[in-house]
C-alpha cells in the first residue's frame, strides 16, 4: 500500500484561525540626572486573543489526546516587559579623550511554551512555560582617543552579566522535545578607528 502523506509527515504548518485580537500599551522614558548622567526605562503589556481557532488543529490534537482540548493564544510572548538603563558620560580630559559607562537590564515575566498544553506528556510539563528573568549588559569606553592623527574608541563590553540560563523556547513533538536557552554570558573588546 501507498503510505499517506500523514503517515510520511508529521508536522503540518495552516493558519491558527482568527482574526487575532490584540490590545495594550508601551510607556517609554527618560530623564537626564545632570550633566553626563542620563536614565531610563520602558515597561510594555499585550494581551493577544484569537475570535476562532481552525477546527483542524483542535481535531488534529482532541484526536491525539482523545477528547476535546484547546489552543492557547500568547505562545512565545510575554505580556509584560520592561527595562531600565543608566548611561555616564564624563567631561573631556585635557587630551580630549573621555569615559562612557552603560548597563541596561531588560525583563519579560513568565511566557507560554507550548500552545497546545494536551499534547504535552507529563515528563516534558516543566518546559510549557519560560520564567521571569532579567538579562543585565553593561559597556564601558573611552572614546575620542588621538593616535597619529586617527580617532580611537576602545570599549569593554559584557552581556547577560548575571549568567541567566534559562530555557526561552521549546518544541514539543510529543514524543521527543528540543529546547534553546538563553545565551552564556558573553564578554568582548571593541576597537573603533575614524580618520
Amino acid at each position: 500500500p501507498v503510505p499517506t502523506l500523514g503517515a510520511i509527515v508529521s508536522t503540518f504548518i495552516v493558519p491558527i484561525g482568527g482574526p487575532v485580537r490584540s490590545k495594550g500599551f508601551e510607556f517609554e522614558g527618560t530623564a537626564l540626572l545632570s550633566r553626563g548622567v542620563t536614565v531610563g526605562g520602558s515597561l510594555s503589556y499585550n494581551h493577544t486573543k484569537y475570535s476562532t481557532v481552525d477546527p483542524r488543529i483542535l481535531a488534529s490534537t482532541a484526536a491525539v489526546v482523545g477528547g476535546p482540548t484547546q489552543y492557547l493564544p500568547g505562545t512565545l510572548q510575554p505580556a509584560w516587559t520592561g527595562s531600565v538603563w543608566g548611561e555616564l558620560n564624563s567631561k573631556p580630559f585635557a587630551n580630549g579623550s573621555s569615559v562612557s559607562f552603560r548597563i541596561d537590564a531588560n525583563w519579560h515575566d513568565k511566557f507560554r511554551l507550548a500552545a497546545n498544553p494536551d499534547l504535552v506528556i507529563a515528563a516534558f510539563a516543566p518546559y510549557n512555560f519560560a520564567p521571569a528573568a532579567w538579562i543585565v549588559n553593561s559597556r564601558l569606553a573611552l572614546k575620542d582617543i588621538t593616535i597619529g592623527g586617527v580617532n580611537a574608541e576602545v570599549a569593554l563590553w559584557g552581556k547577560n552579566l548575571t549568567q541567566n540560563r534559562d530555557i526561552n523556547y521549546a518544541l514539543n513533538l510529543k514524543a521527543a522535545l528540543a529546547a534553546n536557552y538563553q545565551a552564556a554570558r558573553t564578554l568582548g573588546v571593541d576597537l573603533k578607528i575614524r580618520y
